[in-house]
This record gives C-alpha cells, sequence and structure tokens, in this order.
C-alpha cells in the first residue's frame, strides 16, 4: 500500500510539472518507461493494478503499454516455464484488462491456446507427454487434433465406455438404426440417441474453432480412421452413419463426399467386423444419399 501511495504521489507530482514545464507527451511515455514497463517485467501485475486505478486516465502511453503487456505475453505464454506463465496471463487478463480493453483480442487468442492446451492434456493423459500454448499455436488446428489420436487413439471412445466393447457397440448401432427408422416413418420415438463416440475429441475441435462444414467432416473422418484402427469397429461404424446422414448434402464438396465415402468403404469392407446389420445400414444410406444427389441434378 505504502509503494502505491509514493507511486502515485510521484505521477501526482509530475503531472504538475508537466503542467508547468510543458511536457505532457514526453511525460507518458517517460512514466511508461521508468514505471509501468519495469513493474510489468517485474510481475508487479497486482501493484500496476492498484496505481493505475488510483491514477488519472492517460498518465501511461496506451499504446506503449499495449504493445509490452503483448510482448511479455506473447513471450511467457509461448515459453516453456510451464504453469508459472499461465499464472501471468490470468493476472494480466484480471488486473490489467479492465484498465485496457484494447488488449481484449490478444487475451481472448491466448485464452483459446490455453483452453486448447488444457483440453488436450486432459483427453491425452499419457506418460509425461504434455502440450504447451505454444505448441498449439506452431501446430495448425488439424494437426494438433491429428496428434492427440496419434499418441492417444483410446481417446476416440474417452468418456464413452460403451463403444469400447464389440458387442455393447453393435446394441447401439441397433437402437440408433431403430429410432432414425421410427423417424423417417413418421413414428413417435425414444428421443435420446445413444452419445456419439469421440465427444471429447470434438469438444477439443471446439475449442480450436474447426466448426466450418469442411472442417467438421475431416475431424469426423480422422476420428472415424483412428476408430476402426484401433479396433473400435461399432464406435467407426457409428461415426460413419453420422457422416452420412448429418454431413452430407448438396452442398458439400465432391472431395469431402469421396472421404466419406472412402471411410464408409473402410469399414463396411473389414473383414474383422462382424456387424452385418450395420453393414448393410451403411451401404442403403450410402446408395440412398447418392442417389438424391443424382435425382435432382437435372430437376
Amino acid at each position: 500500500f505504502a509503494c502505491v501511495e509514493i507511486i502515485s504521489a510521484l505521477l501526482s507530482d509530475l503531472g504538475e510539472l508537466a503542467s508547468i514545464f510543458k511536457f505532457h507527451d514526453k511525460r507518458k511515455e517517460l512514466v511508461t518507461n521508468c514505471i509501468f514497463i519495469p513493474l510489468l517485467r517485474a510481475e508487479k501485475i497486482e501493484l500496476l493494478s492498484s496505481i493505475v486505478s488510483r491514477s488519472r486516465e492517460g498518465v501511461f502511453d496506451a499504446l506503449l503499454v499495449s504493445d509490452e503487456i503483448a510482448r511479455s505475453l506473447e513471450d511467457e505464454m509461448h515459453s516453456p516455464k510451464g504453469s508459472s506463465n499461465v499464472r501471468l496471463f490470468e493476472k494480466c487478463r484480471d488486473f490489467l484488462g479492465p484498465f485496457f480493453p484494447q488488449l481484449e483480442g490478444l487475451f481472448g487468442s491466448l485464452q483459446l491456446l490455453l483452453d486448447a492446451s488444457n483440453c488436450f492434456n486432459s483427453i491425452h493423459r499419457g506418460g509425461d507427454f504434455i502440450i504447451l500454448p505454444r505448441d498449439i499455436k506452431e501446430r495448425g488446428a488439424i494437426e494438433v487434433i491429428e496428434l492427440l489420436l496419434e499418441r492417444n487413439p483410446q481417446s476416440v471412445v474417452s468418456g464413452c465406455d460403451e463403444w469400447v466393447d464389440a458387442e455393447s457397440s453393435a446394441v447401439l448401432n441397433n437402437a440408433i438404426r431403430e429410432i432414425n427408422e421410427s423417424e423417417r416413418q413418421g413414428q413417435e420415438s425414444n428421443p435420446h440417441l445413444p452419445r456419439l463416440p469421440g465427444q471429447e475429441v470434438f469438444g477439443l475441435a471446439e475449442i480450436l474453432q474447426l466448426v466450418r462444414d469442411v472442417e467438421v467432416i475431416i475431424v469426423k473422418c480422422r476420428v472415424a480412421s483412428t476408430a476402426k484402427r484401433a479396433g473400435y469397429h461399432g464406435a467407426c461404424a457409428a461415426l460413419c452413419r453420422n457422416l452420412i446422414v448429418t454431413e452430407w448434402s448438396e452442398r458439400t464438396r465432391t472431395a469431402m463426399k469421396s472421404t466419406i465415402l472412402s471411410e464408409v468403404h473402410t469399414i463396411v469392407s473389414c473383414k474383422e467386423y462382424s456387424d452385418m446389420a450395420t453393414k448393410r445400414e451403411l451401404c442403403q444410406l450410402v446408395l440412398s444419399y447418392c442417389w438424391q444427389g443424382a435425382s435432382t441434378q437435372y430437376n
């Protein structure tokens, strides 16, 4: 508290001197470079917040302050120091953010990287490997999803244990088939569809803002392919059904339709997958949706 009083008094005296000797512009640069920036670099964020809150508006050079906060946070968040850089970001966001609204975009982008790294690590749960915000930034969003699936194929059924066992997967696929058939016939059905496998991976994809149609298809195909390779054939089939029913439309690009068909072909032709009813359903869905597209081309 005493330090805040002393610095506030100094700023007030400098303000009076600036009025007398007419060096207002230089005063902003001076107090920013000699007071704000050294305290920021020393990570005295709460002290800075108290000083800024007690100072008159315009005491500090807003552009210099914004640039220095951005530089410090970029350096810290993307350094390998671990949780300490996260704490600095959170302090700057919470204590200084209200005074510098122009930094809202920066705080938002850094929060996204932090949320993505936390989500990745919570799903991965593997050994001593962790991904940092800087790693997220250096990779493309799709590459981050692929890294997770490569390092932890079990993530496709993480939180969805009912899709692990082949027998229970067959029961779930049959339930989905019956519900969809009832809805097509206009009959009342159980509205609670079994949850789709890959939910935690899809949650990470949303954090990474992979929400465009093409991106959604790519992520679902990656998850389906990983499920098949990991032996979760029923989960793969469920994802393929979802791809056909929810992602196939007249607007879907031909390349994306080919990608979907490739995933369907892979699971339908898989000799280790013995659920013939679901295989037959997937073939029928593909024929149905392809025929609908063909029949509307010249209408």
